[in-house]
């Protein structure tokens, strides 16, 4: 497979059949799709029209897809639906072929719809893919959806759903032992204690994260980790811990080429160094970070940057400056119809207009702010409360009775959401905590049942060893009894007299009974035992050295779950001997009446003298 653009072309000019050249294309893209969004997009789209042009329907889709992908990277999220819907695979004549091509196609439709605040339309669409799989039986294409789910759930603020769905991807990734699935579930419940303000829990999990990235050798993982928890820490304040987990990312991303990890990191350094006075360190970070945005064609982080930089200049009092960043950003999220960042834009400008006296036009940014956050889907009361706060802060500057009154109002408002925010803020506290708990909760009943497993598994082998010493016993006495029969036929047909067959027969019951001795099985299962439990038997004897062999023996039976009927059989003894023997070893131990046996014995085991 080709590896770079000058070895894909010089691939392209050996061949003639032009589905072969869009295969070649899609594999390509397929790659590279990430770090290449625009190439790869002029590829795919070159790989579809050789598809159209051969007349295959299964390249074309292959190609769609994959165009679809980087309409996706690239933030063109219509382009990206409208891919998909030309060329949905359910119209597909082979259903059953298509199945799994189906699965793919419903979560990045998804994901389009995601980004677009299209969240029912998003539903759909995981649900149907939910079902798809499980319509397959596909447990890790069922993980996948549910954890798609998960991060809507996050997304409309619904956590305990969030934690639910991860919670139920966990363990299927964990039984396909796939790492990536694994780090997804997992940065999901990050995720969910980081927006409800539970930073411990945040980091607990994102060392999870950090510990499986590096056991597997994935360094994009790696990097991306540690760049979540530098997040953490510089919300902490903690800026010394948060520069050296970025300065770590920023290492992995520059030595594997990851130019949007690198573009994030770049961008947190510089806000940070910003945020604590250092300009000259900041413009340079910050303006590398555009850089690389730009040349990705990545417009949502670009617009999300954009206004950084304007809030950066605006700390130097550089207000025009910082006026311009707010309208690029404001441009760019409104091609890309991203609600949310043009709300944002809108305010940091209106602001900056309030600082240098343009209250009216400040007033009317503000209010095209507030239209669009009042329609958000998903409640905004922090956003609220700021605007609102803004506002009035533009209305005392007017001194009108009617701005005056105008002030005061917005001010109520801003109380209104304020509170709103703070008790959504304590609530979110108190769902954080009580998550938390039922989390730990869940994790010792999951430990509790794994030891339980692991005490069953222990016991099946015991009795299965013990079951095949008996049927090899069986199978040996059987074998003797036949020959016995054969044996007394033979002697009662040749025998001239009686007294010769009384010879003859004398020598069997000896026989007979070194056959059912149980010495040799009995060496066989200590052999196993002593395998097993290679300490038990000298801490026994030093906890009590009066014990007889016998006595030792039922101890190991005894740990090993034998019931007394059971041990009857195996020593060829009464159940009342047992008993007895029982009686006798609690004694000699001096344990009380109502202490469990096979208990103690698996705490002597364990170097725990429980008595």
């Amino acid at each position: 497979m080709a590896t770079t653009l000058s070895e894909l072309h010089q691939s392209l000019r050996r061949l003639r059949k032009p589905h072969k050249k869009a295969q070649i294309l899609t594999a390509y893209v397929e790659e590279h799709w990430l770090s290449q969004p625009a190439d790869c997009l002029s590829l795919a789209q070159q790989a579809l029209s050789l598809a159209a042009e051969c007349d295959n329907p299964e390249v074309a889709r292959s190609s769609a897809y994959w165009a679809a992908r980087c309409h996706y990277a690239l933030a063109q999220y219509d382009r990206a639906l409208s891919l998909l819907h030309l060329n949905d695979p359910r119209q597909s004549q082979a259903k059953e072929d298509t199945a799994r091509e189906v699965f793919r196609w419903l979560l990045l439709e998804g994901v389009c719809y995601e980004r677009r605040r299209e969240l029912e339309q998003a539903q759909r669409s995981y649900e149907t893919a939910l079902q798809n799989s499980r319509s397959r039986a596909d447990t890790l294409d069922e993980a996948q959806a549910l954890v798609n789910i998960a991060l809507l759930d996050c997304m409309r603020e619904n956590y305990t759903a969030a934690l639910r769905q991860a919670g139920a991807a966990l363990p299927l990734f964990e039984e396909a032992d796939f790492h990536t699935g694994l780090d997804e579930a997992l940065g999901i419940f990050a995720n969910v204690y980081h927006n409800l303000g539970d930073y411990p829990a945040a980091l607990e999990y994102n060392e999870r994260r950090l510990k499986l990235a590096r056991a597997t050798d994935n360094r994009p993982a790696e990097s991306a980790v540690q760049a979540n928890i530098g997040v953490i820490y510089n919300i902490l304040e903690d800026n010394e811990r948060a520069l050296r987990y970025f300065e770590e990312s920023l290492e992995i991303a520059k030595s594997i080429g990851l130019v949007s990890r690198k573009a994030f990191i770049l961008r947190y350094l510089g806000v940070i160094a910003s945020e604590t006075g250092d300009y000259t360190r900041a413009g340079p970070l910050l303006e590398e970070s555009r850089r690389l945005r730009e040349a990705s064609g990545q417009n949502g982080d670009l617009a999300i940057l954009l206004n950084e930089i304007g809030l950066h200049y605006e700390r130097q009092e550089l207000m025009q400056e910082a006026l311009q960043c707010f309208a690029d950003a404001l441009r760019i999220s409104e091609a890309i119809d991203d609600q949310h960042t043009v709300a944002v834009s809108l305010m940091f400008a209106a602001q900056t207009r309030r600082a240098i006296g343009e209250v009216e036009d400040a007033l009317t940014l503000l209010r095209r702010s507030l239209a669009i956050v009042e329609r958000l889907e998903v409640p905004a009361p922090e956003m609220l409360h700021k605007l609102h706060l803004n506002l009035c802060s533009c209305y005392k500057k007017l001194s009108t009775p009617e701005a005056t009154a105008r002030a005061f109002d917005h001010h109520e408002r801003h109380f209104e959401y304020y509170q709103a925010f703070e008790n959504e803020r304590k609530r979110q506290m108190m769902l954080a905590l009580r998550l938390r708990l039922e989390t730990e909760e869940y994790d010792q009943k999951l430990a509790r049942l794994d030891h339980a497993i692991t005490d069953l598994r222990g016991d099946l082998q015991s009795k299965t060893q013990i079951l095949a010493v008996s049927f090899e016993k069986i199978e040996e006495l059987r074998v003797l009894l036949h020959s016995l029969a054969k044996r007394i036929d033979q002697a009662i047909e040749s025998s001239a007299s009686r007294d010769e067959l009384s010879e003859q027969l004398a020598a069997m019951p000896n026989e007979i009974r070194r056959a059912i001795s149980t010495t040799t099985e009995l060496q066989q299962l200590e052999s196993v035992f002593e395998q097993n439990h290679p300490m038990f038997h000298a801490r026994l004897i030093e906890r009590c050295s009066a014990l007889t062999t016998r006595e030792i023996l039922i101890c190991k039976m005894i740990y090993n779950k034998l019931t007394s009927k059971e041990m009857a059989e195996v020593l060829n003894n009464s159940a009342r001997t047992i008993e007895t023997h029982r009686l006798r070893i609690r004694k000699k131990l001096a344990l009380e009446s109502d202490t469990d046996l096979m208990s103690f014995f698996i705490g002597l085991d364990l170097g725990k003298d429980t008595a």
